[in-house]
């Protein structure tokens, strides 16, 4: 049953999407073809030779990094051992 249904189904839907695309293509060309047309002959029409000024603008960026910072703040009366074991756990 399912293999008589997806032998229908996918080909029709292969068509429908061709037909589909076709009918796009065939709009898009309808709506904006004149423009093409006008375009094409305003482009023949423009002498060979044109004077054109360009600007460039550059930017630098540069990579800005904070001073090193002390390792850790050390509180009064604290026991290194804790933290070494804090780092073995994190690690």
């Amino acid at each position: 049953m399912t293999a008589f249904f997806v032998s229908f189904a996918l080909p029709f839907l292969f068509c429908a999407s061709a037909v589909l695309a076709v009918a796009a293509l065939g709009r898009t060309w309808r709506t904006y073809g004149r423009e093409l047309l006008v375009l094409r002959a305003q482009l023949a029409a423009t002498p060979d030779l044109r004077d054109f000024t360009s600007r460039v603008a550059t930017v630098q960026v540069r990579e800005f990094s904070s001073a090193k910072r002390r390792k850790a703040i050390r509180v009064r009366n604290s026991a290194p051992a804790r933290q070494i074991a804090g780092q073995r756990a994190v690690a």
